[in-house]
């Protein structure tokens, strides 16, 4: 069987049986942020300052009412399942009005939007991954 990229943290699912061993791996890649409160992934992508790329199945859950922050650099939750959140320097807000996306199934499902440089450094997240 493949061994998982390590960059990415993922678990191999069959959606026709219960995962009774959960075999993801932890990432390291600054480029890989996670989208709060919904959950999902986006990744930093072709020299954007401010570009991110996700899942088109992930859109229709943003709450941009919160609103929807990608963070980087996210540590572990803790071992209850909670939740943990890096410091105000790690996470950029959604630009609402750049959000462009398709949820359309395979091969027709993606997400590209910008994100607003960090209120408390003032750095892109791409910028800010070439610093770390």
């Amino acid at each position: 069987m493949d061994q998982p990229h390590p960059f990415f943290l993922f678990a191999r699912r069959n959606p026709f049986f219960r995962v009774d061993v959960d075999d993801r791996c932890q990432s390291s890649d600054p480029r890989v942020g996670r989208i709060f409160p919904s959950g999902c992934t986006a990744w930093l992508f072709d020299n954007r300052q401010n570009a991110m790329l996700s899942a088109g199945h992930c859109v229709p859950i943003f709450n941009f009412a919160v609103p929807e922050v990608v963070q980087f650099r996210v540590p572990k939750s803790n071992q209850d399942g909670t939740v943990q959140h890096p410091s105000p320097s790690n996470q950029y807000a959604i630009d609402p009005a750049s959000v462009q996306f398709r949820d359309n199934g395979a091969g027709d499902d993606w997400a590209h939007f910008g994100v607003f440089s960090n209120s408390t450094t003032g750095l892109s997240p791409f910028a800010a991954a070439a610093v770390a």
